[in-house]
C-alpha cells in the first residue's frame, strides 16, 4: 500500500501548478509556488504475466483535490504506473483535471528516482489554461492515502 501511496503523492503534484493555494487557478506563464492537498479514493493494481511484482504490471489511481489546509473540492486527478525492471521501479504518468483545463506530470519511481516520502515530478504541459506549464513538484506524504503538494511552477 505505501507504493501506492507514492504514486498518488506524485499525481497531486502538477495540480499545484495549476491552483494556488486559495484554489483559484493561476495563468501558466506565472512563476510562482503553490501548494495542494490530495486524497487518493480508488486503487487498482493490476498483476501482469509473470505472477508477482514484476516489469510490466501496472497500478491506477484516482482522487479528489482540495485546496491546501481545506476540505474544498478543486479538482480530480487520476494516472497509470508501470513497474519497470528491477521491480523496484515504476515510470508514472498523471492527468489533473481542474477549472480551466488539464495538467500532464511524469515521474519516476526507485533507485536513482524518487524515494518513499518525497516526490518529484516534472510537469510537462497541459491543455487550455495550461497548454504551457513547466515546472517541478515535490510532494510529502501525510499518511497512506494523503498528501500535500508544492509546485515550483516556472512558466
Amino acid at each position: 500500500m505505501k507504493r501506492l501511496a507514492v504514486v498518488a503523492l506524485a499525481l497531486a503534484v502538477p495540480v499545484v501548478a495549476a491552483v494556488s493555494a486559495s484554489g483559484h487557478t493561476v495563468h501558466a506563464t506565472r512563476a510562482r509556488v503553490l501548494k495542494v492537498d490530495f486524497k487518493t479514493t480508488s486503487v487498482k493494481e493490476v498483476d501482469n504475466a509473470p505472477k508477482g511484482r514484476s516489469a510490466g504490471d501496472l497500478g491506477v489511481v484516482s482522487g479528489p483535490l482540495f485546496a491546501h489546509g481545506s476540505s474544498r473540492r478543486i479538482g480530480r486527478y487520476q494516472g497509470v504506473c508501470y513497474t519497470m525492471a528491477p521491480e523496484t521501479n515504476s515510470e508514472c504518468t498523471f492527468t489533473f483535471s481542474l477549472a480551466g483545463g488539464q495538467i500532464t506530470a511524469i515521474s519516476g519511481y526507485g533507485k536513482g528516482f524518487n524515494g518513499d516520502k518525497v516526490v518529484h515530478d516534472a510537469i510537462v504541459g497541459g491543455t487550455r489554461a495550461y497548454r504551457n506549464a513547466r515546472g517541478e513538484g515535490v510532494g510529502i506524504e501525510t499518511s497512506d492515502m494523503t498528501g500535500t503538494e508544492t509546485i515550483h511552477l516556472s512558466r
